[in-house]
């Protein structure tokens, strides 16, 4: 349960409405701190679509994490939203077998970029053997996309060493 409000339009100053196009509870309650709410918006809306990473992976990395911090709203959410960039249900197995230290049949970019999201949830930094195998398949500007502070600090850690 929020332990702030969650917002409807005729809430918030007319201004900051636009912010609740999308009819989430996240944004609902972001908006309760408006400036900061639209500085995750144009944040999060690059990283969605502008970005140069892969959609797909980029959805399977949010699932990871989703996933091992047994966030049912994350993982559901991203779901629905990795359907959209190409994300399977196989994907999804896969992802769960990878959890669990199992084999799958997802290639071997997708196979780093779990690992990379697993340890930086359990550890909050990336090995340096993990992400010198995921950098050498993506520009500097992509990792920079990557690095980005988000709902968890996982993301962001992967640019830091321990």
């Amino acid at each position: 349960m929020a332990r702030l409000p969650y917002l409807e339009a005729d809430q918030v100053a007319p201004e900051y409405r636009d912010m609740l196009k999308r009819n989430t509870n996240l944004h609902k309650l972001l908006v309760n701190s408006p400036d900061m709410a639209r500085a995750f918006n144009g944040i999060g809306g690059y990283i969605r679509f502008k970005s140069k990473l892969d959609p797909r992976l980029r959805e399977l990395a949010i699932l990871q994490v989703g996933w091992m911090e047994k966030s049912e709203y994350e993982f559901t959410h991203h779901v629905k939203i990795g359907r959209e960039f190409g994300v399977t249900d196989d994907d999804i197995a896969a992802l769960m077998a990878e959890t669990e230290g199992k084999p799958s049949k997802l290639e071997p970019l997708a196979k780093a970029i779990l690992r990379g999201a697993r340890e930086m949830v359990r550890e909050l930094a990336m090995s340096e053997a993990t992400f010198a195998r995921s950098r050498r398949s993506f520009p500097t500007s992509t990792w920079s996309t990557s690095c980005s502070p988000s709902r968890s600090t996982a993301p962001w850690s992967a640019c830091w060493r321990r």
